[in-house]
C-alpha cells in the first residue's frame, strides 16, 4: 500500500482521509505466547503486550485521548514515503479526525519480534490489518521503538516498512473469520454438522462437511483461500462420493454470493449459485438459487438457518 507523503505541518483534516492513517500499531499478543502458550513472556514481551493490547482497545472504541497517552511527549511517526508526524498531540488530533471519518473501522495487530536494544529501549516488527465497515482490509507492516520513562513504557517511534509480514491470503480471509467454529444445520430431516478451522499460519479456512439423510451418510472437505491473481476468494470442496467443486466468493454487505462449478458422483457437471448471509457471530443462513446438473435445472433451496453448537 502506497501513502502520501506528509510533513509536520500537514493538517489533522487532510489527514484523517488517507488510508494509512489508522496505522498508528502495537498489538495484542507477544510472538513467544503465539508460538508456545506455555513459554514465559520476557519483560520486553510483556511490555510491548500490554502496550498493544491498551493500543486495540482504544482504537477499537475510537478513544484518540487514550491513544494518544501511549506515545511519548516527542513521539513521531514516519509512512514508508518518509512523511512524518511529530509530538504526541499531532497523533492524536490525528487519530480524533480519522476516527470522525472512518466509521466502523476496527484494527488488529500482530507482533512478530520484539528485541531489547537497551534496559529502557525496545525495538519490535509487526503487521497491522485494518477491516473497514464495509468488509475492505488493508495491510501495512510496521517497526516501533519503544522508552522507558519514569517507569512506564511508552512508544517514541513508528516507520512503515511496507509489504505485510503476514501473507496477504491471511488478511482477506479475516472478512470470513466469524466462520471458525462448529456449525449445524436446522433442517428437518437432514442432519448437516460443519466445522471451520484456520490452517497452519491462518493462510486457509479449512471446513469438514457431514451430511446425512435416510442412512446416507457423505463426508466432505473444503479449502477456502485467497487467490491474489484473480484477486478473489476462491475455494475447492471434495466430497466422499467422488464429486467435487471449484467456487468464488464474492462479498455484498452481510451476505457472500458463492458461484460454484463442479462434477457430481455420475460424471455430470454442476453449476450453482449459493448465498451465506451472516446474521449474527452465532447464526447464518444459507440458500442455493441456478442449479443445474447435467442439462437439467434442479429447484433452488429455501434459506436455511445454520446455527453455531461451539
Amino acid at each position: 500500500m502506497r501513502h502520501i507523503v506528509l510533513c509536520a505541518v500537514v493538517s489533522a483534516a487532510a489527514f484523517a482521509a488517507l488510508p494509512f492513517a489508522g496505522y498508528l500499531p502495537l498489538h495484542a499478543q507477544a510472538p513467544a505466547a503465539a508460538a508456545d502458550p506455555a513459554k514465559k513472556l520476557t519483560p520486553e514481551e510483556t511490555a510491548a503486550a500490554e502496550t498493544v493490547n491498551a493500543y486495540i482497545a482504544a482504537y477499537n472504541k475510537g478513544d484518540a485521548k487514550a491513544l494518544g497517552a501511549l506515545f511519548a511527549e516527542d513521539a513521531e511517526w514516519v509512512d514508508e514515503e518518509g512523511g512524518v508526524i511529530r509530538g504526541r498531540a499531532e497523533i492524536e488530533k490525528t487519530l480524533a479526525a480519522t476516527f470522525a471519518s472512518t466509521k466502523g473501522r476496527t484494527v488488529d495487530i500482530n507482533v512478530e519480534s520484539v528485541r531489547p536494544l537497551t534496559p529502557d529501549v525496545l525495538s519490535e516488527t509487526g503487521t497491522v490489518v485494518l477491516t473497514d465497515a464495509d468488509g475492505s482490509v488493508h495491510t501495512s507492516s510496521y517497526t516501533a521503538v519503544h522508552v522507558k520513562k519514569e517507569g512506564k513504557w511508552l512508544i517514541a517511534q513508528v516507520t512503515e516498512t511496507g509489504a505485510p509480514f503476514v501473507s496477504t491470503g491471511t488478511a482477506q480471509l479475516k472478512a470470513l473469520e466469524w466462520m471458525v467454529g462448529e456449525w449445524k444445520d436446522g433442517t428437518p430431516g437432514i442432519e448437516v454438522l460443519s466445522t471451520v478451522t484456520w490452517t497452519k499460519n491462518e493462510s486457509f479456512l479449512a471446513r469438514s462437511i457431514s451430511v446425512k439423510k435416510e442412512g446416507l451418510e457423505i463426508e466432505g472437505t473444503e479449502i477456502i483461500g485467497w487467490d491474489p491473481i484473480a484477486g478473489k476468494i476462491r475455494s475447492w470442496r471434495f466430497d466422499s462420493d467422488g464429486s467435487f467443486s471449484e467456487s468464488t466468493w464474492t462479498r455484498d454487505g452481510d451476505r457472500w454470493l458463492v458461484q460454484s462449478r463442479g462434477v457430481n458422483a455420475d460424471g455430470l457437471a454442476t453449476v450453482s449459485q449459493s448465498t451465506l448471509t451472516f446474521v449474527s457471530k452465532d447464526k447464518y443462513t444459507w440458500s442455493a438459487a441456478n442449479r443445474q446438473v447435467g442439462d437439467d435445472l434442479m429447484p433452488n433451496i429455501d434459506p436455511v438457518e445454520i446455527n453455531r453448537t461451539k
